[in-house]
């Protein structure tokens, strides 16, 4: 998928769930005149400007930098067969394996409840502020789950219960 040229993000966007639905990954590639070799694209600076890099006037640096992010954790969604990203899940810092596990059986609005972060494929995720791109590092620590398990007719599932 070629962005940043004549499709505007909503239009990508649309393709991209498109490609989830499919359960396809997505080589993403920004478009880059062909007069430039190199550019000063740096995807973790706010360069709204646009003097660094080239920016399609149907685009702004904070759609482009969503939708490469987007493309990004669609993938991780797609190869993992994952129904919701995390970065705290994928960061593997605070929960336990059989906790991250129990995750994946979780349905995605009690996940919430535990992930902030938590980030579903199947919908469109625009940009907070179309005009400005600004990181923020959030930290978090949960309060710790406690763990039961739960036998099914063929499968032990783990059951989380906040403390």
């Amino acid at each position: 998928m070629i962005y940043n040229w004549k499709l505007d993000f909503e239009e990508m966007e649309k393709k991209r769930l498109k490609c989830y639905e499919w359960k396809v990954q997505i080589s993403d590639c920004r478009n880059r005149p062909l007069t430039q070799l190199h550019d000063n694209y740096e995807p973790r600076k706010d360069q709204n400007d646009g003097l660094a890099y080239h920016i399609n006037p149907n685009w702004t640096d904070a759609e482009i930098k969503q939708f490469r992010k987007n493309v990004r954790r669609h993938n991780i969604c797609v190869r993992q067969n994952l129904r919701y990203h995390s970065k705290i899940l994928e960061n593997k810092k605070i929960f336990s394996k059989e906790q991250i596990q129990a995750f994946k059986f979780m349905p995605i609005e009690e996940a919430k409840k535990y992930l902030p972060d938590l980030w579903d494929p199947s919908e469109i995720t625009p940009p907070m502020n179309r005009e400005k791109w600004i990181v923020e590092k959030i930290n978090y620590n949960p309060a710790s789950p406690i763990f039961d398990t739960i036998s099914t007719s063929n499968k032990i599932l783990p059951i989380i219960q906040m403390q």
